[in-house]
């Protein structure tokens, strides 16, 4: 059998095979039954068994003051890095190579104009030379005729700010794929690299 088949499965009903259904659901029902599970055996077993549930008890709440501690550790050395990090002049640090571009892609499905517009704004303001940036609208195409026409007035509003200004239309339902932000962004970026190859200059 295909294997591209299970990925457009959405409920167990829309399997073809007794046993995959029955599969199916068990999987489905196991994170469920593991839960309630967990807490009936702990009120069971602190009548039956209580010094086994406050062995049980004390070692996983352990574990979480371990994770907690790793985790406050992780941000500590991060936002130290981070302070690090906005100190360097990263233009400066760059000045000497001429090759160096940035692809911006900016995802869109219903938003306002006005969202999209100050979006560009910014980009257009930060300290980055505008020239040396292409930037990819977005669009869903469940998104509605009203979208593509904001994309294409945004589109004739910043043509001239930045090197590349590229409008691509995720298409609805396609075949395999989950719809939401990250099958957008892989369009865009598969789409660009068309267009950018067509039209290098």
């Amino acid at each position: 059998m295909d294997s591209k088949y299970y990925l457009d499965i959405a409920r167990s009903s829309e399997l073809k095979s007794p046993g995959d259904r029955i599969l199916f659901r068990f999987f489905e029902m196991l994170p469920a039954f593991l839960s309630w599970g967990t807490l009936a055996l702990a009120f069971l077993l602190s009548w039956l068994q209580p010094v086994i549930v406050a062995f049980f008890i004390l070692t996983f709440d352990f574990y979480w003051l371990l994770r907690v501690a790793y985790l406050s550790l992780c941000q500590i050395f991060s936002y130290r890095k981070m302070k690090e990090h906005l100190k360097i002049d990263w233009l400066k640090k760059i000045q000497g190579e001429r090759d160096i571009y940035h692809l911006v892609v900016l995802p869109t499905y219903k938003e306002p104009i006005e969202i999209i517009r100050s979006n560009l704004r910014s980009i257009e303001l930060s300290q980055y030379p505008n020239k040396k940036i292409m930037i990819v609208l977005s669009v869903e195409q469940r998104a509605g005729d009203l979208a593509v026409k904001q994309a294409w007035q945004i589109e004739r509003e910043f043509k001239d700010k930045f090197l590349k200004l590229l409008i691509t239309v995720h298409p609805a339902n396609l075949p395999g794929e989950v719809a939401g932000k990250g099958s957008n962004e892989y369009w865009a970026i598969k789409e660009a690299k068309k267009m950018i190859s067509l039209n290098p200059k």
